[in-house]
């Protein structure tokens, strides 16, 4: 299911990027992740695979926002075509 591009989200992703708290957040979630899968015991693969998981889902969450955010430029360009 692709997320609909209004001004509305594009708004909302502007507001979670450019809020500090949210930018430590990720960084703090994403670290912990790398930290733990690093931790985790030789034979522990399948922990090892999870963490690593939760960092490049967290990873692509901020991707994804990158993207609405940057899209900003083709609303205002079918805003001012229309």
């Amino acid at each position: 299911m692709a997320l609909e591009l209004t001004r509305e989200s594009v708004n909302a992703a502007k507001v979670l990027l450019e809020h500090p708290l949210i930018n430590e957040i990720f960084k703090d979630l994403e670290q912990d992740a790398i930290e733990r899968a690093l931790q985790a015991g030789p034979l522990e693969h399948d922990l090892r695979f999870s963490f690593l998981t939760e960092a490049k889902l967290i990873r692509a969450l901020r991707s994804k926002l990158l993207s609405l955010k940057a899209r900003e430029a083709s609303l205002d360009d079918e805003g001012a075509a229309g």
